[in-house]
């Protein structure tokens, strides 16, 4: 927060007010590009359901991506906490197996875009910014390691990931017993992460895709702010400062909302490629103030949610009394 309130003084109250009254309607359009965002992350995690053991419709799956999104934004540790919050929301329209493998699947295809785009932004790297040959070795062998990670990953997956923890973790006596009576739904999970693996490569693909369009609106939101605070930089500009932003989502992950981390990481950034750090930071207050917007609209979509549910429940408890 301290950060946050340091680059907010750099950048002055008076000259981002003058900048959010320039934006004046087009706020609007910059405000949408999240619903999109949304929508196809939403797609992605569909894409992972195993429908067969699932009553869960698209809306469910987009208003519990939106809100778990909400959770991981307010949160320490909040990739983690997001996660969870999913898994309990969409427990209530799927079996549980059905939870715990597609949320593994649905952040493995992520892991899978996230390298993707670190390979990307590692190209732009060496396009843009002069570099040294040890730094590239050393990008390069790190890069390496992450995939042969991730290949190993979805090995095990296809062999019996969650069960082989489970075997391993029973070797302590004191956990066997605890996780004896889990091994049943294990196996249920990796059978589901299995058949998924063998049997529906195109969903794999569609999720991969949806998910790498996911990030194209991030990428392209960062391009349509800097036209309208009419300093434009190039979409491949754009791309590379995105990618440098998920990689600040990642070391600062532990942060809420990585409030400060993201303005700092821009206004250093925009110095290495040669342009205004003022207007790296402007662009990073101006995504906070969309940040902000949804986070409102996901607590909102919470609390609805919340009380449709004790309405209903208030409900079916009259209707049972009368009966």
């Amino acid at each position: 927060m301290g950060l946050f309130a340091y680059m907010l003084k750099d950048v002055g109250i008076e000259s981002l007010w003058k900048k959010v009254v320039e934006m004046d309607w087009r706020i609007i359009i910059l405000l949408s590009f999240h619903a999109f965002f949304f929508f196809f992350q939403a797609l992605s995690w569909w894409k992972c359901i195993d429908h067969n053991k699932s009553k869960a419709k698209f809306k469910d799956v987009y208003l519990i991506k939106a809100t778990g999104w909400t959770v991981a934004e307010i949160t320490p540790l909040g990739a983690a906490m997001g996660e969870t919050f999913k898994g309990y929301l969409i427990g209530r329209h799927v079996e549980k197996s059905t939870v715990i493998s597609s949320l593994l699947l649905y952040n493995t295809i992520h892991t899978f875009v996230t390298i993707s785009m670190i390979i990307i932004g590692v190209i732009f790297l060496f396009t843009l910014i002069p570099v040294t040959i040890v730094t590239k070795v050393i990008i390069l062998a790190v890069l390496g390691v992450l995939l042969f990670g991730l290949f190993m990953l979805v090995r095990q997956q296809h062999k019996g990931f969650i069960t082989s923890i489970i075997t391993l973790l029973m070797k302590f006596s004191f956990l066997k017993e605890k996780l004896e009576a889990k091994l049943p739904r294990a196996r249920e999970v990796d059978e589901e992460m299995r058949h998924f693996w063998q049997n529906k490569k195109w969903d794999f693909i569609l999720s991969y895709i949806f998910q790498m369009s996911a990030k194209v609106v991030e990428a392209f939101e960062l391009w349509v702010i800097m036209q309208f605070l009419n300093y434009p930089i190039s979409f491949l500009h754009a791309s590379f400062l995105f990618i440098i932003t998920a990689m600040i989502f990642i070391v600062g992950f532990f942060v809420p909302s990585q409030i400060g981390v993201v303005e700092g990481g821009m206004n250093r950034s925009f110095s290495l490629l040669g342009l205004n750090p003022v207007f790296g930071t402007l662009m990073a207050i101006f995504r906070r103030i969309r940040v902000v917007f949804w986070i409102g609209v996901g607590l909102l979509i919470i609390l609805l949610k919340g009380a449709f549910r004790k309405a209903k429940r208030d409900a079916e408890l009259a209707t049972k009394n009368q009966a």
